[in-house]
């Protein structure tokens, strides 16, 4: 691009708040894409004013993210009546209020409209309740968005299979990936007559099932020194703390808490094996993180895991505990397993780092912008 264009991006929150001052992957996505676009994120929810994003504007609608979505569509409004500099083309991450947003900003400044698909958007999982795609409303809001938008993208494959039919043509995948820097840990084959060290990243939620987490390290317990590490904020009542003391397995299981990324990381290298067993993923971060750093990883076919079975990670089908056991069991006797599918993570992460996905959403909005 010889001129840098005006993207106008739309997100719920994420970025200028929490303990890591935002979620890390789109703190790394938008100091990344700053160097090809003038950015002006704009956040409905409310961000920490002391911290100032380096390369790029970042504005918020100062409410919550529970707030009405009349509340945050009037608010956005003047919002963009607002603007000094007109977007050239306006991005949304997830799909309503933002993707709405999104639209009227496209019809409002006559520009195009670009639509990430991110974590739930379009789930529909009625037992918990669970999803962005849960409901009449939701689904006419959804199908709107995604019509509306010149050009959709998917976390994965795994998530692009959710898209209607009528708009596939208008998807495409990229995937996340970690700074290129991003240390890997030091290759050693598990050994049974030591301790097993297992890691979960993911707040304590229904959607991640941990009830099911914890059943397969009971029932891996009967055979094997296992241990399991959680790091996570608890939104589930200490309903998992109560599971593993039922079990009489309370001693093997480790609450972290939440952990600033950095110590995440190291945590990372520091275990024999990622365990994951949500029902629904739209791509997992904690999944490409475990991968940039070599770690082996069991879980369920969502998300990533759906895109790369067998390749990168041992699956079996959402709340399989027999299933699940059984993966962690080949793996676990299996040194030439284990060195498989940590070189072929690494292998992986080298080839999909944040640079290739800052380049790639580069690359579409230089297309859409053509």
């Amino acid at each position: 691009m010889n001129q840098k264009p005006n993207i106008l991006v739309i997100i719920p929150g994420g970025v200028g708040s929490g303990k890591n001052q935002g979620i890390p992957v789109l703190l790394n996505l938008f100091s990344g894409l700053a160097d090809y676009a003038k950015l002006h994120v704009v956040s409905v929810s409310k961000i920490d004013p002391l911290f100032s994003p380096p390369n790029y504007q970042l504005s918020s609608l100062g409410l919550a993210n529970s707030s009405p979505i009349l509340q945050k569509l009037t608010r956005f409004r003047q919002f963009i009546k607002q603007l000094k500099t007109k977007p050239d083309l306006v991005h949304a991450l997830w799909t309503h209020p933002h993707g709405l947003m999104a639209y009227f900003a496209s019809r409002y400044f006559k520009v195009p409209m670009l639509n990430s698909l991110q974590g739930g958007c379009l789930a529909d999982i009625p037992s918990l309740p669970y999803g962005g795609n849960q409901g009449l409303i939701k689904k006419i809001l959804t199908r709107l968005m995604l019509k509306r938008a010149d050009h959709i993208t998917a976390e994965t494959r795994f998530q692009k299979n959710l898209v209607p039919i009528d708009f596939q043509d208008k998807t495409s995948i990229i995937y996340y990936g970690m700074n290129e820097d991003n240390q890997a840990k030091v290759f050693k084959p598990i050994s049974k007559q030591t301790p097993i060290k297992v890691i979960h990243v993911a707040n304590l939620t229904p959607i991640k099932d941990q009830s099911t987490l914890i059943k397969v390290i009971h029932k891996l317990s009967e055979n094997y020194d296992i241990h399991l590490s959680i790091i996570g904020s608890d939104y589930y009542d200490e309903q998992i703390h109560q599971l593993a003391d039922n079990l009489a397995i309370k001693h093997r299981v480790h609450f972290l808490g939440q952990l600033p990324h950095s110590e995440v990381l190291n945590q990372l290298r520091n275990h024999d094996i990622m365990l994951h067993t949500s029902l629904y993923e739209g791509s997992c971060l904690a999944i490409i993180e475990a991968w940039s750093v070599g770690l082996c990883t069991v879980g369920t076919s969502v998300g990533m895991m759906y895109d790369l079975a067998d390749e990168l990670a041992l699956v079996a089908r959402p709340k399989d505990v027999e299933g699940l056991v059984a993966k962690m069991e080949r793996l676990i006797n299996h040194p030439e397993e284990q060195e498989r599918l940590s070189a072929a993570s690494l292998a992986w992460s080298a080839k999909h780092t944040m640079q290739d996905c800052v380049t790639s959403f580069a690359n579409l909005y230089q297309q859409l912008l053509a």
